[in-house]
């Protein structure tokens, strides 16, 4: 929250995580847990991180408050370049949301998010931004697009799908 740069580790994060200020951020590699209050990214500086998985829940110890489900909302006029793992336990998995999370995932930014699946099987995803939006797999409830920003789906030998198509399915 200031202008100096950060690097965030992975690990559990209770409460959520929230990034802001003009300063520079690095994500490491691994899965960040968000343990209720989600995770919001409302920088001017970039935030970066290959092989990252961001998993949005609650806190099963303390389910409301602090701890009750918070959502993916990305406000930032900084670039956004995050990536998912290649391999490991969550192969190409980016943003996961608890199918008990039923909050809107909101990208409203500038900001260019990277290829990776998008998981909010309860959710909808709210997508009306100038920055572009590179996925493999976007799964949600409801998709709402508006804005200047442009959503790339290419597998690109992450998922083994042949012929890559894009569906519509209710």
């Amino acid at each position: 929250n200031n202008s100096n740069d950060r690097t965030v580790r992975p690990g559990t994060y209770y409460g959520g995580l929230k990034i802001v200020g003009s300063g520079n951020v690095k994500m490491e590699p691994g899965l960040y847990i968000m343990a209720g209050g989600g995770l919001e990214i409302n920088a001017s500086g970039n935030v970066s991180g290959a092989g990252v998985t961001f998993y949005n829940t609650n806190d099963p110890t303390k389910p409301t408050g602090a701890g009750d489900y918070g959502r993916f909302k990305l406000t930032s006029s900084g670039n956004i370049n995050l990536g998912a793992p290649t391999s490991g336990p969550y192969p190409y998995m980016l943003l996961w949301q608890d199918r008990g999370n039923t909050l809107t995932f909101l990208k409203a930014t500038s900001g260019n998010l990277s290829p990776g699946i998008i998981y909010l099987p309860k959710a909808r995803l709210d997508e009306s931004s100038s920055g572009n939006l590179g996925a493999v797999q976007i799964i949600v409830d409801t998709y709402d697009k508006s804005g200047s920003g442009n959503v790339e789906m290419d597998s690109g030998g992450w998922v083994g799908a042949s012929p890559s198509r894009i569906r519509l399915v209710e």
